[in-house]
């Protein structure tokens, strides 16, 4: 994250910036919320792994989750801290980043191709997992380079997003960055805990409830914010801002800028 996503929310507002401090006023029933959280995931997989008893449903759900809770999952998987809080702080910082914008604008687009034509097709075949596939079309070694190549990946992709959820929870709490390694180490064990147990169907359920919970602080920010600037025509900005890097050039010429 930024300095300015570290500390504080930068709005730009007609000629100047707004600055609102985060305040550190996470008090007991904040605990309390978020212990709630935990354990209500950890239930969640205690429940679906009393309910299990063939690794179809352990691995795919029985092939009977409702495409409404595996749209909703999906949709939340592809997201993380990141896409929730660094992303916007890049934005507020470094003002409207093309690459980013093109890859939003693109996503409903390849959401719907990948729902309506991949994932369907790829339901009805006899496998558990896409790693199959690749060895009955290419062979085993081509299935284990993918997974060999997917865990790596994963590990990095989860070593930082489980690093900026800490940063966050020490920006949030106001608490000694040195605790945030324990944080990186409750964090990854409440989720391994409710997945291995629960399974996949566990992982479908616990997404979407993520989902909602993301909704819902996203309109709550967006009111407190709207009623803080003066309303929504505050949100766009009437000119570049000093702290963002120079203007966009739109050119078709690959040596300009």
């Amino acid at each position: 994250m930024t300095e300015a996503a570290r500390a504080g929310l930068l709005l730009p507002h007609r000629s100047f910036t707004i600055n609102y401090e985060f305040a550190h006023s996470f008090g007991a029933l904040d605990w309390i919320v978020l212990a709630a959280y935990a354990a209500t995931l950890l239930s969640i997989g205690y429940y679906y792994s009393r309910r299990q008893s063939t690794t179809e449903e352990y691995f795919v759900g029985n092939r009977s989750v409702r495409p409404f809770i595996a749209g909703i999952s999906l949709f939340t998987a592809i997201s993380s801290i990141i896409s929730y809080v660094a992303t916007p702080g890049e934005y507020v910082q470094f003002g409207p980043v093309l690459a980013f914008v093109a890859m939003l604008l693109g996503l409903p687009f390849s959401q719907f191709i990948i729902g309506r034509w991949f994932i369907p097709v790829i339901m009805k075949l006899p496998i558990t997992s896409a790693y199959e596939l690749l060895q009955n079309r290419l062979g085993l070694s081509v299935r284990r380079t993918g997974s060999l190549t997917y865990i790596v990946t994963r590990f990095i992709w989860m070593s930082v997003i489980l690093y900026v959820s800490s940063r966050v929870l020490i920006a949030v709490i106001g608490c000694d960055p040195r605790w945030g390694y324990l944080m990186i180490v409750v964090i990854g064990l409440v989720t391994t805990t409710y997945t291995l147990i629960g399974g996949i169907r566990t992982v479908m359920i616990t997404e979407v409830m993520q989902f909602f919970i993301m909704v819902l602080g996203i309109i709550l920010t967006l009111s407190i914010i709207t009623v803080k600037v003066g309303g929504v025509a505050a949100w766009w900005p009437r000119h570049w801002e000093p702290h963002w890097p120079s203007q966009p050039i739109f050119s078709l010429d690959p040596t300009s800028g």
